[in-house]
């Protein structure tokens, strides 16, 4: 969800955030997971453009930042660069928000 609302639609000069007048969800002041996710980039860069975090850029910056964060924690920096890097790629101004699509499965 976080990294659906910080992309600008195709056609529109501000974020899908300040569109819907929603924020990304509240976050602990303690955790800064959003501080790592921008420290790392958002996302990275592929060959065809724009490309989610790999693992191995993750685990990197795992052990060059020094902090133990559990296994969820670098989940959620992953998934919040796949959201983003998809979200991207969906350019539409009526797009759905991750978090309110129908899931298969």
């Amino acid at each position: 969800m976080v990294g659906w609302l910080q992309v600008t639609p195709e056609g529109s000069e501000i974020k899908r955030a300040d569109m819907r007048s929603e924020q990304p969800p509240e976050i602990d002041p303690i955790d800064s997971t959003l501080d790592h996710w921008r420290s790392l980039g958002i996302c990275g860069q592929g060959d065809a453009g724009p490309a989610p975090l790999s693992w191995a850029e993750l685990q990197s910056y795992a052990s060059l930042s020094g902090g133990e964060k559990p296994a969820i924690f670098w989940e959620t920096l992953r998934g919040m660069s796949v959201a983003y890097v998809n979200a991207l790629n969906d350019k539409s101004p009526l797009s759905i928000a991750p978090i309110n699509r129908g899931h298969n499965g």
